[in-house]
């Protein structure tokens, strides 16, 4: 129970390496990504973002592009406004903990995303039918 409480998922399904090609972590289609040691997968923390970016859930599959360049996008609550939306982020090298708002797709409602597609020109975000409330 304690794993629960403090990580609030004992299931991070999936391993990624982040933009600086030294932090490992493990996702869910939750917000939060738990930094795992690669070699003795013991558990460390959970990462703290250096920005103001809201963002409700997340996804389990992000991309990474040749150039080590991660792509990622998540629900995103914007306070100013009040308005949701599916945002686009990028993280880059040694600055791997800010995420850089590259595009939007404003939403009604705040949906359940589990992963995307990204070529080099184009990022494909699949709008599923349910949403939460």
């Amino acid at each position: 129970m304690y794993y629960y409480f403090t990580k609030w998922d004992n299931n991070w399904v999936q391993m990624e390496m982040l933009a600086d090609n030294k932090t490992c972590v493990g996702t869910t289609d939750d917000n939060r990504k738990l930094e795992i040691d690669p070699e003795t997968l013991e558990t460390r923390e959970l990462i703290k973002w250096e920005d103001d970016e809201y963002c409700i859930t997340g996804v389990t599959h992000s991309k990474r592009m040749p150039d080590g360049t991660f792509y990622s996008i998540c629900n995103h609550l914007d306070f100013n406004t009040m308005k949701m939306s599916i945002m686009l982020f990028k993280l880059e090298g040694e600055n791997t903990f800010k995420r850089i708002r590259i595009a939007e797709i404003p939403q009604d409602k705040s949906s359940m995303q589990h992963a995307f597609a990204m070529t080099n020109e184009y990022a494909i975000i699949f709008d599923p039918p349910w949403y939460l409330q």
